[in-house]
This record gives structure tokens, C-alpha cells and sequence, in this order.
């Protein structure tokens, strides 16, 4: 990909936003990864920051389980799930459905809103 389109991708984003954060260079992926692996605790609660999630984060960004399945992500978290999913705005694709008939759909941000909205009145 060109510069221009790396520079703008969310990942380079976050990669700026976690080096402001830390103090800490994250000059590549990989040096994000490390970080990642080795403070999950900052990771996961600067990750809930920078996306934007509405809700209380809760003073734990994460409890170590005896393995990874076990891990609890957010444990004291209060949140409206549908809220943070509809969010978004706008008309780029929110939803793409394609059946096994061949019949396709999709919906924007802003139909699936509507639609949500339509439903929860009903």
C-alpha cells in the first residue's frame, strides 16, 4: 500500500496514539505485538480509549486466568452493547448478506440504524 494509505490506516493510529501514551517507540507491527503481549493490561485499557467504546470501563482492564480462555477482559465493565455497535454512521456497508440463491443485500450505517430503530419502537 502506498505511504499515504499506511499512514492513515487505523492500526498506524493506534500505533501513534499507544507511543503519545507510553513514551515508547512503536516504530512497526511487531513492536506493538510485543507490547501487547507483555502489558495487556495497558494495552486493553488504552484500546478501549482510543476505539471509543461508550460505557464504564471498570477499574480492571483485565484478571489472568490460569490460561488465555480463562483471562477476563474488563470484569467490572458497564456497557450498552447495541449502542457501541450502532455508533457508526454513514453510508458505507454496515452489513453484507450473500445467499446460497444468489440473493445479495446489503445495508448502510444509516439502514441499519433506521431499521434498529423501526424495530425497538415497534
Amino acid at each position: 500500500p502506498s505511504a499515504s494509505r499506511v499512514e492513515g490506516h487505523p492500526m498506524t493510529r493506534f500505533m501513534h496514539a499507544a507511543s503519545a501514551a507510553t513514551g515508547r517507540p512503536f516504530v512497526d507491527y511487531a513492536a506493538l505485538h510485543r507490547w501487547s503481549t507483555t502489558e495487556r493490561q495497558a494495552f486493553w485499557s488504552l484500546l478501549w480509549d482510543h476505539v471509543g467504546i461508550v460505557g464504564e470501563k471498570g477499574e480492571t482492564a483485565l484478571l489472568d486466568g490460569e490460561t488465555m480462555r480463562q483471562d477476563r477482559f474488563f470484569p467490572g465493565a458497564r456497557l450498552n452493547f447495541a449502542e457501541n455497535l450502532l455508533a457508526r454512521t454513514g453510508s458505507d456497508d454496515a452489513l453484507v448478506f450473500r445467499g446460497e440463491d444468489r440473493v445479495s443485500r446489503r445495508w448502510s450505517w444509516d439502514e441499519l440504524r433506521a431499521t434498529v430503530s423501526r424495530l425497538q419502537q415497534a
